[in-house]
C-alpha cells in the first residue's frame, strides 16, 4: 500500500475514534441526566406517599409544590447541559417538556386539595417520564 493510502487509513481511524468518543460522552451525559430525573421522581414519590398518610389538617396546610418549585432551577441546569446531546428529532419535545416542567403548578384552579393532589401527582410523574424518554 502506498504511503498516501496508509495516511488516509490512519486519518480515517482517527476520525472514527473521535466520533465514537463524542457519541460515548454524549451517552454518558444523557445517562446522568436520566439518573438525576429518576432520583427526583423517587423523592417526589416518597413525598406523595407521606402525604397520603397525613391527617386532614396537616394535608390542608402542606405546601404541595414546594419540592417541585425547589427542583426547577436544578432540572433546568441539568437539561441545559444535556440539550445538545438529545437527538435532533427529540429535541423540540424535550424543550417543550422542560418549559412545561418550569410552568407546572403555576396555574390556578378551584380544585379541592385532594383533587389537586391526585392531578399534580399524575402530571408530575408524566412530565418526568417524558424527560427520561427524550434523553434516551
Amino acid at each position: 500500500m502506498p504511503i498516501t493510502g496508509t495516511i488516509l487509513v490512519g486519518l480515517l481511524c482517527l476520525w472514527l475514534g473521535h466520533r465514537l468518543t463524542i457519541g460515548r460522552d454524549a451517552a454518558i451525559r444523557r445517562r446522568a441526566f436520566r439518573e438525576y430525573i429518576a432520583s427526583l421522581d423517587d423523592e417526589f414519590n416518597l413525598e406523595w406517599k407521606n402525604a397520603k398518610i397525613m391527617d386532614s389538617d396537616d394535608f390542608d396546610h402542606w405546601a404541595m409544590l414546594a419540592s417541585h418549585d425547589h427542583s426547577i432551577p436544578k432540572v433546568m441546569a441539568e437539561a441545559a447541559k444535556v440539550r445538545e446531546d438529545i437527538f435532533w428529532w427529540k429535541r423540540p419535545k424535550f424543550k417543550a417538556v422542560c418549559v412545561a416542567y418550569a410552568k407546572f403548578g403555576s396555574e390556578s384552579n378551584s380544585e379541592s386539595n385532594h383533587e389537586k393532589f391526585e392531578r399534580v401527582r399524575k402530571d408530575s410523574e408524566k412530565l418526568l417520564n417524558t424527560l427520561i424518554k427524550c434523553a434516551r
